[in-house]
């Protein structure tokens, strides 16, 4: 047990900074904090909301460092928890797709990824409302894969390589 519940560490800024090396400032790097931090609560429960909220920044800190296949399959098993667990409507099961087609985007695999934006969208909208925050931020998301389908779409036929990330 720890007195203090666990945070994953953010950086300064939208979510966090991803240098490559192992020093931010003199500190160690926030992915290897959430690494250590992941080590901690791994074995507590699956549905454990603390375990879940770890997971799911750790993944993103692996996908800045582009470690694709476990990020991938740590916000899968985020995704599939919460959804089962909080049901597919629920604001984390929401942001757990949209963490889970990001990282599949940025492996390359983009036609999920776009159908993961798409159906959150549509979830969101139908929940949220056309304008909320949430679903502007789908929008962007779905918009922004569909428009990389294109541009990738358009190099290969002109034989040219299409970078993922």
């Amino acid at each position: 047990q720890h007195p203090v519940p666990l945070r994953p560490v953010r950086a300064q800024g939208h979510r966090r900074a991803h240098p490559p090396q192992g020093q931010v400032s003199g500190r160690r790097h926030p992915a290897i904090l959430d690494g250590a931090l992941w080590e901690r609560v791994r074995a507590r429960g699956e549905e454990e909301p603390e375990r879940l909220g770890v997971a799911s920044e750790y993944a993103g800190a692996l996908r800045g460092m582009g470690e694709f296949s476990e990020a991938v399959q740590m916000c899968r098993q985020v995704f599939d928890v919460r959804r089962r667990v909080l049901g597919p409507e629920h604001p984390h099961t929401l942001t757990s797709a949209n963490n889970l087609a990001a990282v599949l985007q940025a492996q390359g695999e983009l036609s999920k990824a776009a159908r993961m934006h798409r159906e959150t969208l549509e979830v969101r909208r139908r929940v949220l409302g056309a304008e909320h925050p949430d679903t502007l931020v789908s929008s962007n998301h779905l918009t922004a894969t569909l428009g990389f389908i294109i541009a990738c779409t358009i190099r290969r036929s002109q034989n040219l390589v299409c970078s993922f990330s």
